[in-house]
């Protein structure tokens, strides 16, 4: 029998380091990510929206890239004059889906089953830890190859020819702290990780309304709605405040120039898109929705009259739909402008979107769920 130098077994040593070998096994993971099944306790559908959310956003981004490549936008500009293309243009809000289902299920949904078995026990600093160490070595890895090696792998008229980032120099560590949301646009490094910045923020506060749904419902319940109002009030003043527009819906009614689109653009952006107090209010409604979803499966089946289900498809439809197309060739005067920006990606679209789950989840979708399971795009794909 061969033996190493220590005398363990070869074979025993090879057991030990079995789940070291098959994070890199080809057949292994490969079933993991093409498994669509679902494991206990999972809500099937938040997967689906997710990659519903995840393919949205990759087509708005297919336009907003290719858009540095453009000469006439003036021209451009006026191609978005149409209905259907306010699907791009109001692309932002697969952005919010994002918040809503990382606060529904990544976190609270699990944290509650948690707190059922250890009656509310739970390690606070691996509750952090965890998460930390889940996101950070792959975003510095991508933040690294960003600022040294991007401008090698191809080339081309757009293709930036700079290895660092000017920004990247001087504020990396914003990122690795989960803060570069608090700078403007400009000053950024990797300008599209603010969401992440967010996400991270909003994991870091939300043990205050999980421990206090857990031990003081009312507590709780009081807790999210001063939170919510708080966000929303702030949306409103600064959206009036700096005259700021509602989003690129309306775009073509409210830009006289491209310079004057960038400048009020940025504006938009660096003001009430990227802070953590102007975008929580779905992450709440996320959380809203777990407890209520967990506290429904505790007290037994829970059916609502098909007439409740009715309105509720009829409301929950109206919401995102006039969310999506409501500004399509509609003057907006200031005080409305800051009224759609303080609800509708934050109170009216999450809400809408919180029936959908909701009805999935307690089996009251209807039949149009039992045609298109949306559970078929479940992918277990992990940092």
């Amino acid at each position: 029998m061969i033996t190493g130098k220590s005398g363990t077994n070869k074979s025993e040593w090879f057991e030990k380091c079995k789940p070291f070998f098959n994070c890199f096994c080809f057949f292994t993971n490969g079933q993991k990510i093409l498994y669509v099944g679902s494991s206990e306790g999972q809500l099937p559908c938040l997967h689906g929206i997710r990659f519903l959310s995840m393919s949205w956003i990759i087509l708005c981004h297919s336009y907003a890239f290719s858009a540095s490549s453009i000469r006439n936008m003036a021209e451009t500009i006026n191609l978005f004059d149409n209905w259907p293309f306010q699907v791009i243009l109001n692309g932002f809000y697969s952005v919010d889906s994002f918040f809503f289902c990382s606060a529904d299920f990544l976190v609270t949904h699990v944290y509650l089953q948690q707190a059922f078995k250890t009656d509310g026990k739970i390690p606070w600093l691996y509750f952090y830890i965890h998460r930390f160490i889940r996101l950070t070595p792959v975003y510095m890895i991508v933040l690294a190859f960003y600022t040294t090696l991007d401008s090698h792998i191809s080339s081309g008229p757009i293709w930036p020819d700079v290895d660092v980032d000017p920004s990247c120099q001087s504020r990396w560590w914003w990122n690795i702290l989960y803060i570069n949301n608090f700078l403007t646009a400009s000053e950024q490094c990797m300008g599209w990780a603010w969401y992440l910045a967010n996400d991270m923020q909003f994991y870091v506060i939300c043990p205050l309304f999980l421990i206090a749904l857990w031990r003081r419902p009312v507590i709780g319940y009081s807790l999210l709605g001063v939170t919510f109002a708080a966000s929303t009030i702030t949306t409103f003043v600064l959206s009036y405040e700096y005259n700021l527009f509602s989003g690129l819906g309306n775009i073509v009614r409210v830009v006289d120039d491209i310079e004057d689109f960038m400048l009020r653009w940025t504006d938009y952006f660096d003001i009430i898109y990227i802070k953590p107090y102007t975008r929580i209010s779905p992450y709440l409604v996320g959380i809203l929705l777990a407890y209520c979803i967990y506290k429904t499966r505790q007290n037994g089946s829970f059916k609502l009259h098909k007439i409740t289900l009715y309105l509720g498809w009829i409301v929950a439809s109206t919401i995102t739909l006039a969310c999506m197309y409501g500004l399509y060739h509609r003057d907006q005067s200031r005080v409305e402008i800051a009224f759609y920006n303080s609800f509708s990606r934050t109170c009216f679209f999450a809400f809408g979107l919180a029936w959908v789950i909701f009805v999935c989840v307690t089996d009251q979708g209807g039949d149009i769920f039992s045609w298109i399971p949306i559970c078929i795009y479940l992918m277990q794909l992990h940092w």
